[in-house]
Parts: structure tokens; C-alpha cells; sequence
């Protein structure tokens, strides 16, 4: 099979996968608060995880190279993101609400953006060494 044949097979496979995987963990599982609700008391779902994974990838992609592995983490990222997409647009929360929340998360959202910026920075210099 041809490389980018290849690839596209496991980008959509590894799409498909959480999609499955995440909604049968809800429907078997949470009907209660999660386990890493009652430890952090944060709104930790799967599009959180979606959005590191397709980081990692997008880091990944811009230092190394593109390959199997790569395009699997793209994939379930992408995947896990796109699961709540539609979910996320149909919940229910006050603009005041949001906006509390937002406005709460100005100096996390900026400390996680300057991780990442040094993050990038750091894995640019040592593969420019």
C-alpha cells in the first residue's frame, strides 16, 4: 500500500476510535461525577485531551517528520475533539456565566501559552544545536 494510502487509513481509523471508545465509556459508565471530578473539582472531558494530543502531534509535525505514529495522535486527537464539538454547542450555560469563566482563566490560558511558546522554543534549539 502506498505511503499516503497508508496514512489515510490510519488517520481515519484513529478518528473513529475515540468516537467509539469515548461514547461507550459514557453510556456504560458516567451517570455520576468522574473520578477526576471529585479529585480536581475542573470539568476535565475528552476534548481536553483531544486538544494535547493534537498538539503533540502539530509539535511533532512541525520538528520531526510525518509518519504512522504522527498521524495515528493527530487522529484520536482530532477524533476525541470533534466527539463533543456538537455537544459543547447544545449545552446550556448563562452568557454570564461564560464570561465569569473566561474571565477566571486569563492567567492559566496565558501561563499555558507561554509553556507551550518555551516548550516550542526549547525543542527548536536543540534540534537547531
Amino acid at each position: 500500500m502506498k505511503d499516503n494510502k497508508k496514512q489515510l487509513l490510519i488517520f481515519i481509523i484513529s478518528l473513529i476510535v475515540p468516537v467509539i471508545f469515548s461514547r461507550t465509556i459514557v453510556f456504560l459508565f458516567f451517570t455520576q461525577k468522574s473520578f477526576i471530578k471529585e479529585l480536581t473539582n475542573l470539568n476535565i472531558h475528552h476534548v481536553h485531551y483531544g486538544i494535547i494530543l493534537v498538539t503533540i502531534a502539530i509539535i511533532t509535525l512541525i520538528f520531526y517528520k510525518n509518519n504512522n505514529a504522527t498521524t495515528s495522535i493527530s487522529g484520536l486527537g482530532l477524533g476525541l475533539i470533534l466527539d463533543e464539538f456538537i455537544p459543547s454547542l447544545l449545552l446550556t450555560t448563562s452568557t454570564e456565566e461564560a464570561i465569569i469563566a473566561y474571565n477566571q482563566g486569563l492567567i492559566p490560558t496565558l501561563i499555558l501559552f507561554l509553556l507551550l511558546i518555551g516548550l516550542t522554543i526549547l525543542l527548536y534549539k536543540k534540534k537547531n544545536k
